[in-house]
C-alpha cells in the first residue's frame, strides 16, 4: 500500500442516496480496490473519504498518483498530502495512459455494473461494493493472484462458497504461532512471484507499445502540432468539425525522454505535454522562433567583487547609489539644490562622519576610487519549472 492511485467516474444518474460519483483507489503492487459512492466531487469530499476509509484502513501511503483534475490540484488535496507526508504526481493533460491501472479498472467496474440488472441505472451505488468485491476474488493477469491474496495472504469466503462448499481448511487446528508463520510465508512467496510477473507484464507491455510507436525527437525551438481534438472550445462551433491540430508551437524543453514544454508564442502559457501530443511542423517559410532560445538561457547572477580596503580599521558605509534617481539626479547627499528638504540634525552628523571616515564614497558610487557595481536582484525561473529549466 505504499503507492495509489486516485480517480474519480462520473457525474452518473442520482440515486435516491444522492451519490452521483465514484471515486476509486487502487494500490499499484496488490492491485487492491475501493470505490466509494460519492454525492459530488468536490475536493474536500475527497479528502475527507480517503483520509476516513483508506488512511484509517491501510496506513498512509508514500506516493498519491492522480490526473490533473481541479479537485486533486486543489489547495486542500495538497494540504492533506503534506500533512499525511505523501508525494503527489500527476499525469500528463489530456492522457488517460498516464493512469492506465485504474483507467483499466473504471472499465472494468463499468462492464460489471451494466451486466447485473436494469436497477444499476438509479441503483448502481448499491451495486458497487458487490462489483469490487468480485474483481479482488478475480486473479489479476499482471500478479498472478488475487487481490484477496496479495493482500491477505489468502482467499476470503464469498457467497458462492456457501453454495458449492469450500475445500476443507486446518487452520482451526493450528496454533497462532504457527498460522503466523505460514501467513508470513505465504505472503512473501506471493509477493515474489508477483513481482516477477509484474516485470514481465511491463516487459509485454512496452513491446506492444513500442510496435506502433514511431517517436520523433524534438530539439528546442522545433516548431510542432498540438493534438488538441476533443479538447478545444470555440464559441458557435461544433467541437467535431474543428482541426485536430493546433500550431505552430515551439519546444522550449524536456522533462524527460517523453514529455516537453511548448508555448505558442511568447504572450501564452507554456503547456506540459507527452510526446504522442506532438508531431512535426512543416513550413514553407521560416518561422520566427528567436524568442525561445532567449527564454531558454539559463541566467547566471554576477559576482559582484568586493572592495579592496587598504586601510586599517576602515569601515565601509551602506551603498548610497541605491538612493541615486536617474529622473531627478538628486544624490541625496550634502550637495542638494536650494528647492531640496534641508537634513536633519541626524542626517547632518552622518555626513560629517563620512568625510572623516577612511573610506570616501562618492556620488557616482566609487570606493576609493575603484568603481563598484550595484547588487544585482537574482531572478529565478517559474517554480512549476524550476527543476527543469534549460
Amino acid at each position: 500500500m505504499e503507492r495509489i492511485a486516485v480517480d474519480l467516474m462520473g457525474p452518473m444518474n442520482e440515486t435516491e442516496r444522492f451519490n452521483r460519483y465514484i471515486l476509486v483507489v487502487q494500490d499499484y503492487f496488490t492491485k487492491w480496490v475501493e470505490a466509494y459512492p460519492l454525492p459530488n466531487d468536490q475536493a474536500v469530499t475527497v479528502a475527507e473519504i480517503i483520509v476516513s476509509e483508506w488512511v484509517c484502513r491501510y496506513g498512509a501511503p508514500l506516493t498519491l498518483h492522480s490526473d490533473q483534475g481541479t479537485n486533486f490540484e486543489s489547495e486542500v488535496f495538497q494540504t492533506m498530502c503534506e500533512l499525511l507526508d505523501i508525494d503527489k504526481t500527476r499525469t500528463t493533460p489530456f492522457r488517460p495512459q498516464s493512469d492506465g491501472q485504474v483507467e483499466r479498472f473504471n472499465a472494468t467496474l463499468q462492464k460489471i455494473l451494466a451486466t447485473t440488472s436494469e436497477r444499476c441505472h438509479w441503483e448502481w451505488d448499491l451495486m458497487v461494493p458487490y462489483a469490487v468485491m468480485a474483481y479482488r476474488a478475480t486473479k489479476h493477469s499482471s500478479t498472478g493472484f488475487t487481490p484477496n491474496m496479495m493482500l491477505f495472504g489468502r482467499e476470503i469466503t464469498e457467497p458462492i462458497d456457501l453454495v458449492a462448499g469450500k475445500p476443507p481448511n486446518d487452520t482451526l487446528t493450528q496454533s497462532i504461532p504457527q498460522y503466523v508463520v505460514q501467513m508470513r510465508e505465504r505472503l512473501e512467496l506471493a509477493h515474489q512471484v508477483a513481482r516477477d510477473a509484474l516485470g514481465q507484464s511491463v516487459e509485454r507491455a512496452k513491446k506492444q507499445y513500442d510496435k506502433r510507436a514511431a517517436r520523433t525527437r524534438y530539439k528546442v525551438g522545433d516548431a510542432v502540432w498540438y493534438l488538441v481534438k476533443g479538447t478545444k472550445r470555440v464559441k458557435n462551433k461544433i467541437r467535431k468539425f474543428l482541426p485536430n491540430y493546433d500550431g505552430p508551437y515551439f519546444i522550449l524543453g524536456h522533462l524527460d525522454d517523453l514529455v516537453y514544454r511548448i508555448q505558442r508564442n511568447p504572450r501564452t502559457k507554456v503547456k506540459v505535454v507527452h510526446h504522442d501530443k506532438l508531431k512535426p511542423y512543416h513550413s514553407r517559410q521560416p518561422l520566427e522562433n528567436s524568442w525561445v532560445f532567449k527564454d531558454s538561457e539559463v541566467w547566471q547572477p554576477q559576482e559582484v567583487p568586493a572592495p579592496n580596503l587598504e586601510a586599517d580599521g576602515a569601515e565601509l558605509d551602506m551603498d548610497l547609489s541605491c538612493l541615486f534617481t536617474e529622473e531627478t539626479g538628486n544624490s541625496g547627499g550634502p550637495d542638494m539644490d536650494d528647492t531640496s528638504v534641508p537634513m536633519t540634525e541626524q542626517e547632518t552628523e552622518n555626513v560629517q562622519w563620512r568625510e572623516g571616515s577612511t573610506v570616501q564614497q562618492d556620488l557616482t558610487g566609487t570606493v576609493n576610487g575603484q568603481m563598484r557595481g550595484r547588487l544585482q536582484r537574482a531572478r529565478r525561473p517559474p517554480r512549476r519549472f524550476g527543476d527543469w529549466t534549460n
